[in-house]
């Protein structure tokens, strides 16, 4: 079945094959149509899908012809009118090679969101009817397997979900979804869902088929977003979410640059050990989450640090007292040790696990310090080895 593209007003077609032409009637506009359409029109070809478009009554055909350059064979993209010869354009069907074919419909779609028109998957039997009323309109009628699959699955190319709480730079809307958009455009897609639907109003850096151009950024975007919202429930649900959500960080935003509801949900979680290691980490940070240092400890907590500095140091040559030790309180968030400004932590509940666990975290945390190496790097995992191996070296009197 065709899909219709419509819009009010004409489109300059002969001007809409030249690159670096783009103009759209709103502020704002989501699609690049400039460019979009002939990324379109070349994808769908490459694709054995039929182009059509009808500005008022004038009828563009789109054609793939083959041709030779330079010993090699391409499909230049061609359009004829009203049913005249057709004229080679100055690119091929090789335009767009690496986009997919949601990436086409996405264009025309985006276009016609930008110019108030609709969208439609009509009978064969009406694309005549739109044709003899398309006196003053724009009308691309699109035919073939992916713009008709496209239709059908658009809700995951543009988000229509409802929005639960929003900010001037992110909204949430409702549903699990493995997919990022920008200004409710899809431009990313992660590999494990996310608890609820992120469409990121603010500023993002694309590339040149209008997908994320950063990876990297994904979970600071979205981190920075909901710490901009002012819906404390919606805030709580999201920091505390085992889903893709676990991954979210705040970056380095100060407490003046989050909003009081989001303050206020992190103090009311920050015992909670479900709380996101990102929030959790910037709460510490901006000083919301008291540590607080235990100066008087029971003997039997001095006697398992003193043994497992012991064992490190006949076991491994490893003199772990050179870092002050302390035992805090780092208030039930789930944290057991951690190495800070020069310092070992080890957090009260560390010491219910028995001392070949203390131990552990102590050669974990000096180690940290050590060598700057971060929690769960293959730096940090191949540094651990290589120490084990020289250990057991020393122990057997030769080397590997």
């Amino acid at each position: 079945m065709p899909v219709c593209f419509m819009n009010e007003g004409q489109i300059d077609v002969e001007g809409a094959m030249m690159f670096g032409v783009n103009s759209k009637s709103c502020g704002s506009p989501i699609g690049f149509f400039g460019t979009g359409l002939k990324y379109s029109v070349a994808k769908y070809l490459s694709r054995n899908h039929s182009v059509d478009i009808y500005s008022g009554k004038d009828h563009y055909k789109f054609l793939a012809v083959d041709m030779e350059f330079r010993d090699k064979s391409f499909r230049a993209v061609a359009m004829s009118l009203n049913g005249g010869e057709p004229k080679k354009l100055s690119f091929t069907t090789e335009l767009g090679k690496t986009w997919e074919g949601w990436m086409a419909y996405r264009e025309l779609h985006s276009n016609a969101l930008d110019e108030k028109g609709k969208v439609e998957l009509v009978e064969e039997s009406k694309v005549g009817e739109l044709v003899s009323n398309n006196e003053g309109k724009t009308l691309i009628v699109v035919r073939g397997n992916d713009v008709e699959e496209s239709y059908r699955s658009r809700h995951q190319i543009f988000c229509s979900s409802q929005v639960l709480a929003s900010s001037d730079s992110l909204e949430v809307r409702f549903g699990a979804s493995k997919y990022l958009y920008y200004r409710g455009v899809r431009v990313h897609e992660v590999k494990e869902p996310f608890k609820y639907t992120y469409n990121v109003l603010g500023s993002l850096d694309l590339t040149e088929d209008r997908s994320l151009k950063y990876q990297w950024t994904v979970d600071q975007v979205i981190g920075k977003g909901v710490a901009s919202l002012t819906d404390k429930d919606v805030i709580m649900n999201i920091i505390t979410s085992f889903a893709r959500e676990k991954d979210l960080s705040i970056g380095s935003l100060g407490v003046d640059d989050v909003s009081e509801q989001f303050i206020d949900a992190v103090k009311s979680l920050r015992n909670d050990s479900s709380l996101i290691k990102g929030v959790r980490e910037w709460s510490e940070n901006a000083g919301l989450v008291e540590v607080r240092e235990i100066t008087k400890l029971p003997k039997l907590w001095e006697t398992m640090i003193k043994r497992g500095i012991s064992f490190l140091d006949r076991g491994m040559g490893i003199d772990v007292s050179r870092y002050p030790i302390k035992v805090v309180d780092f208030g039930g968030i789930g944290k057991l040790a951690e190495a800070k400004n020069g310092c070992i932590y080890l957090d009260k509940d560390l010491f219910n696990l028995g001392t070949k666990t203390v131990t552990l975290a102590l050669l974990e945390e000096y180690t940290h310090l050590d060598t700057g190496f971060g929690d769960e790097t293959r730096d940090l995992q191949t540094h651990l080895f290589n120490t084990i191996l020289s250990s057991l070296e020393n122990l057997l009197g030769e080397p590997i």
